[in-house]
Order: structure tokens, then C-alpha cells, then sequence
């Protein structure tokens, strides 16, 4: 048996109240036949029948009288959704938690922000993306909120083009060093990325590598250096990486080594 402080005891009870409140899943019945979803469902899982827009989507749900059932649900919660129905489902998210439960409700939730993350960086609208962030803190618990607020900070910033802010928020800690690799080489193949940028983008993965030699930040310090025409020491990198033991897929230091030689550096 294991003994606890008093204090500790009770917040374990209270997280374990809080986990009896949010089942991983519910309300959805096994006892359903196949004729109870509408055609409009099944079509969409026939072979060869194309991927149904949005606006036809809400057209149909536009028909229906109760969007709570567990057939509207599904498809809800399977197809893109409109602005309009976005909104909508953000405004009964506890309801539709509370009927089927929140690991399907934040799988949905994810995919509404990403729409509504695209929407925003189109005119580079922080307030909405404040709004987005506020609601991935509110509806997911801190060890799966921290990568999705990643995941939408990168989306917004890539698409309105604002590479230097991107990397601000690794440079300040304001996103973990977790996630630099894939953004800053994300950040250097758009085709509008300039050199002051780059050069940025260089000194911090020099940064990270110097506290973390890992693959991933060695790899992507290599492509830096390589796109920034110091192929040299770019090679020189990509030996270190995949020199780092235990690496499950070497493919891409082994693909640049490969692109590194085809120049004829040596």
C-alpha cells in the first residue's frame, strides 16, 4: 500500500471526479441497423462517390429536426462542417460530450479549429486566433492542449506568412522546443520565406542543438545549412545525426547526405 499526504489524497479524488465526468466514450448504441443512417451517409462511404461539401452537408442537416441523434452526430462529427455549423457545435459541445462522450467531441473540436485557424490567417485576425486558443485550453486537458495550441500556432503563422513570429514564440519559450524542428522546417520551404528569416531560423536551431544534440534538431540545423548554401557544414551535421543511436527512420539525414554529395562539395 501506498501512503499519501492528506493534501495529495485529495486532489486525487478530485481528479478521479473530474475523469468520472468525462467518459472516453458513451451514448453510442450497437443495436443500430444500417438503414436507420440516412442515404446520405452511406453514399458517402460507396466506391468512386466523391467527398461531400460543406454546403451540401448543412444543406441536409438543414432538414433535420434534432441534430442530437447519434446519426446526425456522425456525420456531424465525420464531415467538414460549414462556419455556421461550426459555430453551432461549439455552442452544444457539452451536450454532445455528454451524449457520446469527449474523445470523439475533441477529435471534432480539433478539426473546427483547423478550419477556423485557416479562415483567420487569411487576414492574419489574432483576436480569432486568441478565441481558438481559449477554447482548446477550456475543452482539453493540459497534456493534450499543449500540442494542439502547437499544431493551430502553426497553421495561423505559416498560412498569414509570418514566419518571424513563428519563430519568436520557439526563440521566447512561448511554444516548447519540442515542436521546433518541424516548424522551422516547415518555415524554410515556403516559397516566401527571405534570408533574414533563414538566418534566424539557423541561429536558433544552433541554439537547440547546442542544448539537445538530438536527431530532429540536428537534421534540421543540416537542411538550414544546406538551403543556406554551407553545404560543408551541412554534411558535417548530417554525419552527426545519423551517428545518433536508436534512430527509428534515418531517411531523411540519409536522403540529405545523398542531395549534399550530388554537389559535389567534396
Amino acid at each position: 500500500m501506498v501512503f499519501k499526504k492528506k493534501e495529495d489524497f485529495f486532489t486525487l479524488i478530485q481528479q478521479a471526479r473530474k475523469a468520472a465526468t468525462h467518459p472516453v466514450t458513451k451514448g453510442y448504441s450497437n443495436q443500430l441497423e444500417p438503414n436507420l443512417y440516412q442515404t446520405f451517409y452511406k453514399d458517402m462511404y460507396e466506391p468512386n462517390k466523391k467527398h461531400y461539401c460543406p454546403e451540401e452537408v448543412a444543406a441536409f442537416l438543414n432538414t433535420q429536426q434534432d441534430l442530437f441523434t447519434e446519426s446526425n452526430w456522425v456525420i456531424m462529427s465525420v464531415c467538414k462542417l460549414t462556419p455556421a455549423y461550426n459555430d453551432l457545435f461549439i455552442s452544444k459541445i457539452e451536450k454532445y460530450a455528454g451524449l457520446y462522450g469527449w474523445v470523439p467531441v475533441r477529435k471534432k473540436l480539433s478539426a473546427v479549429c483547423n478550419d477556423k485557424i485557416l479562415a483567420a490567417a487569411k487576414t492574419a485576425n489574432e483576436k480569432e486566433l486568441q478565441y481558438i486558443m481559449g477554447l482548446v485550453k477550456q475543452y482539453f486537458e493540459p497534456v493534450e492542449a499543449e500540442p494542439e495550441l502547437a499544431k493551430h500556432m502553426q497553421t495561423f503563422y505559416l498560412n498569414s506568412h509570418q514566419y518571424t513570429k513563428l519563430l519568436q514564440l520557439l526563440e521566447h519559450g512561448t511554444v516548447a522546443a519540442i515542436h521546433a524542428p518541424m516548424f522551422v522546417y516547415n518555415i524554410t520551404v515556403q516559397k516566401d520565406v527571405d534570408d533574414d528569416e533563414l538566418s534566424r531560423a539557423e541561429t536558433l536551431m544552433r541554439t537547440l542543438v547546442a542544448q539537445d544534440a538530438s536527431y530532429n534538431n540536428l537534421t534540421v540545423l543540416a537542411h538550414v545549412l544546406y538551403i543556406r548554401n554551407k553545404s560543408t557544414e551541412a554534411l558535417s551535421i548530417t554525419e552527426k545525426a545519423l551517428g545518433v543511436p536508436d534512430v527509428s527512420d534515418p531517411s531523411f539525414a540519409e536522403g540529405l547526405r545523398r542531395s549534399i554529395l550530388d554537389i559535389g562539395i567534396l
